[in-house]
């Protein structure tokens, strides 16, 4: 039986759109183009249209706003609507199973689904074989097109170009110029590789350094991305097999450095091996000759039976140029030295007042910050919606809609990169007591902690390292910290003979104000 106008006329229907490209010179099923041609078929049949629904998503599944909302609609107006119509099944899914499960809810409604290009007449049996054929073929296509996607990305990898979805994290494409580059967040990461490779750091270590510096990452991720071949300029893939090649990507480390850092992960090399015994190692230079300061560890002396003598411990040594210096000796004098920045406990309260204030100036900056970030964020993506709205509803056109589009993406990672990098600091009770903790114990601390915090707290003391002269047996600094600068007043400037080492402290440097002493 023939489907003329009388057979819809005076019938309620609400009209579902989909598109799957933003080019409507390539996309024959453009929304303006469907929204038209639903209109018109609309008109001409009689048919009253209610709302229409419309999608940018996929077919693959039905977990697609536009159609999630339409069934919401149905759900309470269905007693009123006859009718849900589409230009053509391939609109309406692309997978067959799923495609009958929405079917048969709206059979339970009473609710017709109309293709207005592949018309059905629904009280001939047979029109449900044309129905199969019509909502298989989609299904059929979307399985070749897959084949066809799988073998252009296999191309794509081979060739070293990543195009499996977002990037690594650390790494970004321009879109104009088509250039990965790394990012900030990159850097910080590749300092991490650094740290554990180099600097005796573990993961968790690590993953601390990186929160604390606005990269935000857990444990077990961290874990994953180390693993990344991605990050030493290679590439990956499930669908390479067990095929690694050679990435266009700029790499985030040298090879070398990467698979240091993967025995250590795999406990077949010792995390920056000995460096645990070496706290001043390259921190020290000496002034006389020039050089940073190397160490080692001397080997026990061989018995004439060719057995080893047994010693507890492995004596160490720090040297130069100039020749070499016990490793025990500097660091109970280095200790002694941290000893006289030690804040009086009778300033801790004056300290605690400035700190204090510190904190709220801090939390106040953060806060501005980060809401004036939001708020830009917030209008980008309001103009992003206004954009879609002009493009779907008003004809913008293709050309000016993709140009204001990535432009606006491109605005909005950016100031999402930026919110993410703010550093948090929700405990003003820890802070300040870290802090204070900090000024009052520098040296017990040292003593008590592990390499990559001894590290830490040198860099924060002495910004620019330490002097230490063999032939003067004596310690020189050209700048402290202006916290410990402060403690250690020009007054204290002095000269003092400890365990046989003159220890000569310089505070030329002119105090900058409070600082933060965990700087983020």
């Amino acid at each position: 039986m023939y489907l003329d106008k009388s057979s819809f006329e005076g019938k309620r229907a609400v009209c579902y759109l989909r598109k799957s490209t933003d080019d409507a010179y390539r996309q024959k099923y453009s929304i303006q183009a469907q929204r038209e041609q639903m209109e018109m078929w609309s008109s001409n049949f009689g048919v009253i249209t209610e709302k229409y629904f419309i999608d940018d998503h996929s077919a693959k599944d039905f977990k697609r706003p536009g159609w999630v909302d339409l069934m919401d609609y149905l759900k309470k107006h269905h007693t009123s609507i006859s009718l849900v119509l589409i230009i053509d099944y391939s609109r309406f899914s692309r997978n067959d199973v799923l495609a009958y499960v929405s079917i048969n809810q709206l059979d339970q409604w009473g609710i017709e689904l109309q293709a207005i290009d592949q018309l059905l007449n629904y009280e001939v049996p047979e029109s449900l074989i044309m129905r199969g054929n019509y909502i298989t073929m989609p299904a059929v296509d979307n399985l070749w097109r897959s084949k066809k996607v799988k073998r252009g990305m296999i191309q794509s990898l081979r060739a070293g170009n990543w195009c499996a979805g977002k990037y690594p994290r650390g790494f970004w494409k321009d879109k104009n110029t088509g250039e990965v580059q790394i990012t900030d967040e990159g850097k910080l990461i590749a300092a991490a590789y650094d740290k554990i490779a180099h600097h005796g750091y573990n993961i968790r270590e690590a993953q601390t350094f990186l929160n604390l510096r606005g990269v935000n990452v857990t444990f077990k991720a961290l874990s994953k991305m180390l693993r990344n071949v991605f990050y030493k300029g290679y590439i990956s893939h499930r669908l390479l097999g067990s095929e690694i090649v050679k990435g266009n990507q700029p790499p985030l480390v040298d090879p070398t450095t990467w698979q240091l850092v993967q025995d250590i992960l795999s406990g077949n090399k010792k995390s920056g091996k000995n460096e645990d015994l070496f706290p001043l190692k390259k921190f020290l230079q000496c002034p006389d000759c020039g050089k940073s300061h190397t160490a080692y560890q001397r080997k026990t002396k061989q018995k004439p039976d060719g057995s080893y003598r047994e010693k507890k411990s492995k004596p160490i040594y720090y040297k130069c140029a100039c020749g070499d210096i016990s490793g025990k000796k500097l660091h109970e004098t280095f200790s002694d030295m941290l000893s006289s920045f030690s804040l009086n406990h009778n300033d801790v309260d004056i300290l605690r007042e400035e700190l204090e204030i510190v904190f709220n100036s801090m939390q106040e900056e953060a806060r501005e910050s980060q809401a004036l970030l939001k708020k830009r964020i917030t209008e980008q993506s309001q103009f992003l919606e206004k954009l879609e709205k002009k493009y779907i509803n008003d004809g913008l056109d293709t050309e000016t809609y993709k140009k204001h589009k990535e432009s606006t993406l491109n605005e909005i990672h950016k100031l999402e990169s930026a919110l993410r990098s703010q550093v948090q600091l929700s405990n003003p009770t820890q802070f300040i007591n870290n802090s204070l903790k900090l000024v009052t114990k520098p040296s017990k601390i040292w003593r008590d902690s592990n390499i990559s915090a001894q590290r830490e707290l040198q860099k924060l003391i002495f910004p620019e390292g330490l002097m230490y002269s063999k032939k003067k047996e004596e310690y020189r600094t050209p700048r402290i910290h202006s916290i410990f600068a402060v403690i250690h007043s020009p007054t204290k400037e002095k000269t003092r003979l400890t365990n046989g080492v003159n220890l000569v402290y310089s505070t030329t440097a002119v105090p900058r104000g409070i600082e933060p002493l965990f700087p983020g």
